[in-house]
């Protein structure tokens, strides 16, 4: 038999601020640490760039291009890919600050 314990926003708020000591009722910091702590669990898979741009719903020659201006971190890959990425990184990606940077860069 399962139990379910149930807790209010404020409580599960209170909670993470103990637990992370965060001093200030901050809901943004609260979530970037959420989604850091989601993201550093894939460190270790890699997946391929057409994986990336499949995920993102761009196209396989916008990821090879940010990757080509190292706007997207890559590691080296001995066998059939030329490179492949952290899913951490991937999931990380914002497509559209990536845009603003590449354009500064081509400023």
């Amino acid at each position: 038999m399962q139990h379910t314990i149930t807790y209010t926003k404020t409580e599960l708020s209170e909670a993470i601020r103990e637990a992370f000591h965060i001093d200030a009722f901050d809901t943004g910091a609260i979530r970037e640490m959420a989604i850091e702590g989601f993201c550093a669990r894939f460190s270790n898979v890699f997946i391929s760039p057409d994986e990336v741009a499949n995920m993102h719903g761009v196209g396989i020659a916008t990821v090879r291009r940010y990757i080509a201006d190292r706007l997207i971190p890559v590691e080296p890959h001995a066998d059939n890919e030329r490179y492949r990425i952290r899913l951490s990184d991937a999931l990380r990606l914002d497509f559209k600050e990536l845009r603003k940077q590449l354009k500064t860069i081509n400023q």
